[in-house]
């Protein structure tokens, strides 16, 4: 009984010392002429977020967001009681910017360089963390329905001052993260739902939300 419940403490402490990573909503495009632009607001049960894609010429985009997210979980303990809760907020900020090309009459084929930072907190640890990578993305789009298909693939890492343990020497883990995104309604305004999920390289490094479920609103101006 002495061992079971010293394992449940380690494992516990070990919890309380991990930064915790938590997706934004990926931030796509599907946009075809110089002046379109696009506007997203979308939530889950844990987060808020805000982006914005344009075209600025022929053939590029460039892109903002902001993801503001507040979690807490209790996790179970030995016999099932209540073991210990963990807390985790923080608010990201995501730049992009990329290259696309239409094919076909409705296909696009896009792909971001992607750079963020965030302010975390994680029960006890508080720093900066960055994440860098890229965005390919293959969709359809029409007047009332845009769908696609994304692998975001970035490099998360947490500044060494914010790991409290002096034995953690992991400070990052390449996320790879599939997602599909529908977008449904008017020309201008549609309901854009986004399913998805991020799969870590490194599970010790990050307290990792792996799923991803977003809905919101969509605003598109196009210049033509």
């Amino acid at each position: 009984m002495k061992k079971i419940s010293f394992l449940f403490f380690v494992t516990i402490l070990i919890s309380s010392c991990t930064p915790s990573y938590y997706p934004s909503t990926l931030n796509i495009g599907l946009l075809k002429n110089p002046g379109d632009f696009k506007a997203r607001g979308t939530v889950d049960k844990a987060s808020v977020n805000f982006q914005g894609i344009a075209c600025i010429r022929e053939n590029i985009i460039i892109g903002a967001s902001v993801n503001v997210f507040k979690l807490r979980e209790t996790t179970k303990g030995s016999f099932g009681n209540s073991g210990g809760t963990f807390n985790s907020k923080g608010t990201q900020f995501e730049v992009s910017g990329g290259y696309f090309k239409p094919f076909g009459r409705k296909g696009i084929f896009e792909i971001l360089a992607i750079g963020g930072v965030a302010d975390i907190e994680s029960n006890d640890i508080f720093g900066k963390m960055y994440k860098v990578g890229l965005q390919p993305t293959l969709g359809v789009t029409s007047k009332n329905l845009e769908s696609s298909f994304s692998l975001r693939i970035v490099n998360v890492s947490v500044e060494e001052s914010a790991i409290l343990d002096p034995y953690e020497t992991v400070t990052s883990s390449l996320f790879v993260e599939p997602a599909v995104t529908f977008s449904l309604g008017f020309e201008r305004l549609k309901i854009s739902y986004q399913l998805g999920f991020s799969f870590g390289s490194n599970e010790a490094a990050f307290e990792n939300k792996e799923f991803l479920n977003t809905i919101g609103l969509q605003y598109n101006f196009q210049s033509r």
